[in-house]
């Protein structure tokens, strides 16, 4: 998009809340790690355990989307950087696949932020957020808080209470504006937020996400006894399958509409998107699922 109109403010508003999936994950990656090894644990079996996981999907997505990557390079008559062995250690094999480095890089850590936690306790989650302000620049340190706070709520979530609304709700909008301006800023170089320290929108960032894991927190325990809850556990079971794949078929559909002139400006651009790359990913998933050692592949679906 080359202009702000109200196409583009509605794109901005729904990215910047949908900003919040990827700490949501790291979130409930210590959530769901803290439930299982909270204290001693064989580490040989937990790592053992996290490479079965994690290494071979990744190993195998990156080395399929950099073959992927040079012929649509040249038919498209663009220069990428084919340094391969840099693209494998930086999860640069595809813009989604960087995820996987960090989450592999707080997996290797896990055994020492649980020592420290499980020494501190509340002062390792101030500790963490600190972290996550001041070195934000560094992917580790700026996604830790919300793993420690993951493994914090995984046993005082049921003390939570969100019925101070009136304090989650502005600070909701004020997150969304200031990351509104965020896009603005970096997109169509407005500089609204050239003045403001960046750790002042680090500190907005870091409580506006962890006021969207807290309502989520609410909302699941609103829907845990709800006949609702099976189809979003059904494709919430997909997710990891879904993420790892999905991003071939933005690559692929994007290029094809570009060709007749419809793109991003077009409003109906987005749920054509949507639909065909959900559609596409699920249809792909369960072929992979029949196949021999797709566990490997695409991980475990239960």
């Amino acid at each position: 998009m080359d202009s702000i109109n109200a196409l583009t403010l509605v794109y901005m508003i729904i990215d910047v809340v949908s900003h919040f999936a990827v700490p949501a994950f790291i979130f409930i990656s210590g959530f769901v790690l803290y439930n299982k090894y909270n204290s001693n644990f064989d580490l040989k079996q937990f790592y053992l355990n996290r490479y079965k996981t994690i290494i071979p999907p990744y190993l195998i997505f990156s080395t399929f989307y950099i073959v992927v990557k040079l012929p649509v390079a040249k038919m498209l008559h663009r220069t990428i950087d084919m340094d391969i062995l840099h693209m494998y250690l930086t999860g640069n094999a595809l813009y989604h696949m960087w995820f996987f480095m960090l989450i592999i890089q707080l997996y290797i850590l896990y055994p020492l932020i649980l020592k420290i936690y499980n020494y501190s306790n509340n002062k390792s989650l101030a500790l963490s957020f600190i972290l996550s302000v001041l070195l934000s620049e560094y992917e580790v340190t700026s996604y830790l808080f919300y793993f420690v706070l993951g493994m914090y709520l995984n046993t005082h979530y049921k003390n939570l209470s969100m019925h101070q609304k009136y304090i989650a709700i502005p600070i909701f909008l004020t997150g969304t504006i200031i990351k509104i301006y965020e896009c603005m800023d970096m997109y169509f170089s407005y500089g609204l937020l050239m003045h403001i320290p960046q750790y002042i929108i680090n500190t907005v960032t870091v409580v506006y996400f962890t006021i969207i894991f807290l309502v989520l927190l609410e909302i699941s325990n609103l829907l845990s006894n709800s006949k609702k809850l099976n189809s979003i556990d059904n494709l919430g079971s997909y997710s990891f399958a879904i993420y790892l794949i999905h991003a071939l078929f933005i690559y692929i559909f994007a290029i094809i509409f570009s060709k007749s002139g419809f793109d991003y400006n077009n409003i109906l651009f987005y749920p054509v998107m949507f639909i065909l790359t959900l559609g596409f990913s699920m249809i792909s998933i369960n072929i992979i699922q029949r196949m021999p050692g797709s566990i490997y592949v695409i991980g475990k679906i239960h």
